[in-house]
């Protein structure tokens, strides 16, 4: 059901709240074309035209740069048809609000934490003209970096990576292990080597107690079940052996 059916949307009192309840924080979680675009700008809207906050006071942020164009271009939009017809103790906001909104950090996480490395380089402990690499880019410099570490390791022959080459562990393998850590390296505790669990002691616990139970039932077999193959099964077995080939 949509609005222009003439009747409410099932979740039209949770919609009317993230858009104007600034009480507290609202999660929104919908699939595509169900207006969360729409709520987030109504949402905007709201805190400006309330006076609870400047535009350039806000930060709205998108994960990709054509949705943060399209949000800024939409929000653009709705203040200057607001403009239009708002009421009068309004447009002093309204204007303002359409003054400071290309400088409004209406932008995605990259840019936005970019930005705050730039106005703290000293606290952040970067050099303020640094750049963000594309993806290409990124690319480069990881293989830069894999190829640079891995043949210094191969020289300096390290037990653990000796015993994973030994074990057939590729080369091509060891790489997609350095990139899935690089991924995921939000989940790595820094400087954190987790100790394998100590599994050898409870099973050898566990066999001493159990191996009475075994001796017993390796006692009930007959003699030529001990041998682990019978022979009517040997026999069975070298009927279904396939030919040779010639």
């Amino acid at each position: 059901m949509s609005p222009g059916d003439g009747e409410l949307l099932v979740d039209a009192r949770e919609r009317e709240l993230a858009e104007s309840d600034l009480s507290c924080n609202y999660w929104v979680e919908a699939g595509a074309g169900t207006g969360k675009t729409t709520l987030l700008i109504r949402r905007l809207l709201h805190i400006i035209l309330s006076g609870s906050a400047q535009l350039s006071e806000i930060a709205a942020i998108t994960f990709t740069e054509k949705a943060a164009a399209e949000l800024k271009a939409r929000l653009r939009d709705e203040l200057e048809r607001l403009a239009g017809r708002a009421p009068e103790e309004q447009l002093p906001l309204i204007r303002r609000a359409l003054e400071e909104l290309e400088g409004a950090l209406i932008t995605t996480i990259h840019s936005f934490a970019g930005s705050l490395l730039r106005e703290r380089p000293v606290e952040a402990a970067v050099d303020p003209h640094y750049s963000i690499l594309d993806e290409g880019d990124l690319e480069d410099l990881l293989e830069e970096i894999w190829e640079d570490w891995f043949f210094s390791e191969l020289a300096a022959a390290p037990e653990v990576l000796t015993r994973a080459l030994t074990l057939g562990v590729t080369p091509q393998r060891l790489k997609e292990l350095g990139r899935l850590l690089y991924r995921q390296r939000d989940l790595v505790r820094e400087g954190s080597t987790p100790e394998p669990p100590a599994l050898l002691q409870p099973f050898c616990d566990l066999l001493a107690e159990r191996l009475p139970e075994l001796k017993a039932l390796l006692g009930s077999l007959p003699p030529a079940g001990r041998q682990g193959v019978s022979p009517s099964c040997r026999a069975h077995r070298r009927r279904r052996a396939p030919a040779p080939l010639r």
